[in-house]
């Protein structure tokens, strides 16, 4: 492989890299706004606790207390498929940061074998210019003591 071949190769990991870290930052805000539909979710259940509280302390209005219960109950099926949804995104965050982190070993795996290689070439040109160089010292050399 030359020098171009893995510039280009180096090119295309980091640009697999930058999509995967951008599907990751994705799943990670989705995960933040899941948060924060629970957070509501939790304060309009505390409001509706609270309402029942107050009904109960102040009239036994059944039909009332009923329907707060029922959408207390709804409240605490949401909060708990947010849950289940939250589990399954962090799975796949962490699926996708481990994807991102093979995706730089494998950068830099690519980006030490390129520095291996032009290490190489420049001492076989080193090398060949220093032959050159010796070639032309032996040639005086030779040609003065004649």
């Amino acid at each position: 492989m030359n020098k171009k071949n893995l510039e280009l190769v180096i090119e295309l990991r980091r640009i697999k890299e930058k999509k995967i870290a951008e599907e990751a930052n994705g799943i990670l805000n989705r995960l933040n706004v899941k948060k924060e539909e629970i957070k509501l979710l939790l304060n309009k259940k505390e409001w509706l606790l609270e309402e029942l509280r107050k009904i109960q302390i102040n009239s036994l209005d059944i039909p009332k207390i009923t329907c707060i219960c029922q959408n207390i109950s709804r409240i605490n099926q949401e909060i708990s498929e947010l849950q289940n949804q939250m589990a399954q995104m962090h799975s796949e965050y962490k699926k996708k940061i481990s994807e991102l982190l093979e995706e730089r070993k494998k950068r830099k795996i690519i980006e030490k074998l390129r520095e291996r290689i032009l290490s190489e070439q420049r001492y076989n040109l080193e090398k060949q210019e220093q032959r050159f160089l010796d070639e032309i010292s032996n040639n005086r050399f030779f040609y003065k003591n004649m």
